[in-house]
């Protein structure tokens, strides 16, 4: 191996270690991003399941939503009636 004279540091040495260092950050950023990516489906699936809950339960009731909510044509496009 070759030793930097002026230093005495073994220079071989280092340029491994700074390969593991590194190779080591590349792992754990990508360990990271996984992790993301897995709460963002997380979170999409719930707000997903949030609104399928909430359209079904106005759908299954549509007759008594318009009742309700009488002439209110907004709202009457906006939920698809």
């Amino acid at each position: 191996m070759e030793t930097d004279k002026e230093s005495n540091i073994d220079i071989g040495s280092t340029k491994e270690k700074q390969d593991r260092d590194l190779a080591f950050h590349y792992w754990h950023t990508i360990t990271y991003l996984v992790n993301l990516i897995r709460c963002s489906e997380l979170k999409a699936g719930l707000i997903l399941s949030f609104y399928g809950i909430i359209f079904d339960f106005i759908y299954q009731n549509i007759e008594q939503t318009k009742e309700q909510f009488g002439g209110n044509l907004l709202l009457f496009i906006l939920l698809g009636a």
